[in-house]
């Protein structure tokens, strides 16, 4: 079973890399015990990787704790990325949701 690889519709998973959710243009990865791919959802909400790179660097540098709720982890043979778990994208999301407020006021 290692390294079986599915692919349907708009997913592919690898069981040793984890899950790739590709929606449109963007993909957003989750590692196999379903921690998120930090900037690949931000990216993904935001419509624009610079964008979304933007905001997450603003996000870390007004609320450097935010690191905190995240660890890095290799996709593949790729560079390591910050992942979240749940609990840790909630508290990024609304960290995130409250920093697209206070720039729209």
């Amino acid at each position: 079973m290692e390294g079986y690889e599915e692919q349907k519709g708009t997913w592919k998973m690898n069981v040793d890399s984890g899950l790739v959710l590709e929606l449109e243009n963007d993909v957003i990865r989750f590692t196999p015990k379903g921690e998120i791919g930090v900037l690949d959802a931000i990216k993904a909400l935001s419509g624009n990787d610079a964008v979304g790179e933007t905001i997450w660097g603003e996000l870390t540098a007004k609320d450097p704790q935010i690191l905190g709720y995240c660890r890095q982890h290799a996709f593949d043979e790729e560079e390591a990325v910050m992942v979240a778990d749940g609990t840790g994208w909630e508290r990024i999301q609304d960290a995130l949701f409250q920093h697209l407020f206070d720039e729209s006021v």
